[in-house]
């Protein structure tokens, strides 16, 4: 399997979970310039060599894909379920073939009784990853619904895509290890400093140091003065015009 070359991020969602964040992405934000995979665990190029060592499975597997490992790409599965065996396979080749990845990871609760999974835990060997843990959804949003807290992360799935997607493929050059998630929006003369708390501030950040950070909006001097008091990465600090005049939005990812 080779390296198409495409520039466009794919996103590729595996099983289950892997498709409703597809789903959530292309509804929820439909103009984000991204490519949607969904291996689900029908597809027999990866299934039919399942039961072998998992790296000769990995490398049959994508020798068979057809579809090809683009340069760079975000993959989102559920840790307890069948997807993490799918994205291992995936993963392995994607590291072979020297692909930019981020894995986008979102954990069962803790009343399912389920742990990571060992084919998660070698995901996270391999590429950065972002660990996105439902026990906190409950706790940041407890007047929510269940199945409305439940769409949390693929909301921070849809900001990171974006985010990702305007970067281009050199701002996962430097990212390892675990990393976390938030985005801030504001409105008025305070609203660059408020998008950027309300980042700080989201369940799933993790860490604190600011390894990359997008700021949509017309103050960016207001950001880069309330950066002198953070840990940050500042030259992966980056500023694009506002999507709507007067409104600010803040997008971080953030690691140890």
């Amino acid at each position: 399997m080779v390296s198409t070359g495409r520039k466009t991020l794919c996103l590729y969602g595996f099983a289950g979970l892997g498709k409703r964040a597809i789903e959530a992405v292309m509804s929820i934000r439909p103009d984000t310039p991204v490519e949607a995979v969904h291996i689900d665990v029908g597809d027999e190029a990866v299934l039919a060599y399942a039961d072998l060592p998992p790296g000769m499975a990995a490398e049959r597997a994508g020798s068979t894909l057809g579809t090809g490992v683009c340069e760079w790409g975000l993959a989102v599965w559920g840790a307890g379920g069948t997807g993490a065996r799918l994205s291992y396979l995936f993963l392995s080749i994607a590291r072979k073939k020297g692909a930019s990845m981020l894995s986008f990871v979102v954990t069962p609760f803790s009343w399912e009784g389920r742990d990571l999974d060992p084919y998660t835990r070698k995901c996270m060997e391999l590429f950065p990853y972002v660990l996105v843990e439902n026990d906190l959804l409950l706790r940041f949003y407890p007047h929510l619904p269940m199945l409305r807290a439940l769409e949390k992360p693929f909301e921070y799935l849809v900001h990171l895509a974006d985010a990702l997607s305007a970067l281009g493929p050199g701002c996962l050059r430097d990212l390892s290890g675990r990393g976390g998630v938030g985005y801030g929006r504001g409105v008025g003369r305070e609203g660059a400093t408020v998008s950027l708390r309300s980042a700080l501030s989201s369940p799933f950040v993790h860490g604190d140091r600011v390894a990359l950070l997008l700021y949509r909006g017309d103050d960016e001097a207001a950001i880069e003065r309330a950066l002198r008091d953070i840990r940050c990465d500042h030259e992966n600090v980056h500023f694009l015009p506002p999507r709507k005049e007067g409104v600010h939005e803040t997008f971080i990812l953030t690691t140890s």
